[in-house]
């Protein structure tokens, strides 16, 4: 798999995040200025009809990754399966759209193979034999380009819309699609979800406080609760003077935050603990 460039699409439960589609469309990008070859894999349980999809697009090769442990979602499966594939496949640059999901598992995926990641990238230039990738810095004040000085694989991933989906190249014939099993044991599988939410006095809601959180969570052994992400701006505008959260709109975040956490205990946990599910049920209140 030399000089192959591999998309990494994202499903959960059976349902494209279509911003996959993008991430093709830079994949194609990125093959047509090096010369290097565009394949695409979809990691979960039962992945054929996804995969079908994208192999209608102007790729060499599908990869289905599947396992019954891929389902549900949990940072554990998903590294554990695509380091297997990697080190099997060895490709030359492995590019992932920049999703909630994929910054809770890419972390503990680059550091498992002693690599880095260029995440959160709005762009790419293929200059004198080298790729360099532009990513905001400094809460967009700043572009900078980017370029990797370790050993491939390398790891990007570009920021939603930097690239438009519906630009994706169709292919002249399906790609072929193969499908991988994985063998993911289960004690690397971990089963205690965590839900992070955070409220700031400014408008930004504590996104970039949130991912850094996630991404240190992920590190030390938590499964944490991908979405709904609960993001306060101006907090102080929200409760009383009882410290009561008067926001009805805020009440119900909360609310569904609660209830995602109860939902993932139950999928990963074989008994809801009793606390979980009072909470779950006092949500409601």
């Amino acid at each position: 798999m030399a000089d192959t460039i591999l998309v990494v699409v994202e499903q959960r439960e059976g349902k494209l995040n279509r911003v996959s589609w993008e991430t093709i469309t830079a994949g194609q990008a990125i093959a047509a200025a090096t010369g290097w070859t565009l394949e695409a894999a979809v990691v979960g349980a039962s992945t054929q009809s996804i995969a079908a999809e994208f192999a209608a697009k102007k790729v060499a090769k599908v990869y289905a990754i599947e396992s019954a442990k891929l389902e549900p979602y949990t940072p554990d499966a998903f590294v554990a399966a695509l380091k297997q594939f990697l080190a099997s496949k060895q490709p030359k640059f492995v590019l992932m759209p920049h999703t909630y999901q994929v910054r809770d598992f890419i972390p503990k995926l680059v550091v498992a193979m002693g690599r880095t990641v260029i995440s959160d990238c709005i762009g790419f230039k293929h200059e004198g034999g080298k790729l360099l990738f532009t990513r905001q810095m400094f809460q967009g004040k700043l572009s900078a380009d980017v370029s990797f000085t370790s050993d491939s694989p390398w790891f990007a991933t570009f920021q939603n819309g930097a690239f438009r989906g519906d630009k994706a190249e169709d292919g002249a014939s399906a790609a072929p699609v193969e499908t991988v099993r994985a063998e993911i044991a289960d004690s690397v599988l971990r089963n205690k979800p965590v839900a992070v939410m955070g409220a700031v006095l400014g408008s930004s809601g504590s996104v970039n406080a949130q991912a850094t959180l996630r991404g240190v969570l992920s590190r030390v052994g938590a499964v944490v609760v991908p979405d709904p992400q609960v993001l306060v701006p101006q907090a102080s505008r929200l409760f009383d003077e009882q410290v009561n959260l008067r926001d009805e709109e805020t009440r119900q975040e909360i609310r569904q935050l609660i209830e995602a956490v109860a939902h993932w205990c139950r999928r990963v946990q074989p008994e809801e603990p009793e606390s979980i599910a009072a909470a779950s049920g006092s949500s409601n209140r």
